[in-house]
């Protein structure tokens, strides 16, 4: 039987996949499609910078938008 650090650590993982993809398809809809360059480095994030993106993307409106803010963070 699954111990209750295991399952959290799992429900854990699985929010902070369905709050990238969220995220991925935020940016697609606004900026057009992502490479798949671009969708990696995304996915590299850490949460943190993953929550600071989803507030940031308000203000993209270029694809070079989130290039430039991406090179600012890695």
């Amino acid at each position: 039987m699954p111990s209750c650090l295991a399952i959290a650590e799992r429900s854990s993982n699985f929010k902070e996949e369905k709050r990238r993809s969220l995220i991925a398809l935020q940016l697609e809809q606004k900026l057009g499609e992502l490479s798949e360059a671009l969708h990696d480095r995304v996915d590299g994030l850490a949460p943190e910078q993953i929550r600071l993106l989803a507030i940031a993307l308000f203000r993209f409106e270029l694809l070079n938008d989130l290039t430039t803010w991406l090179e600012s963070r890695t």
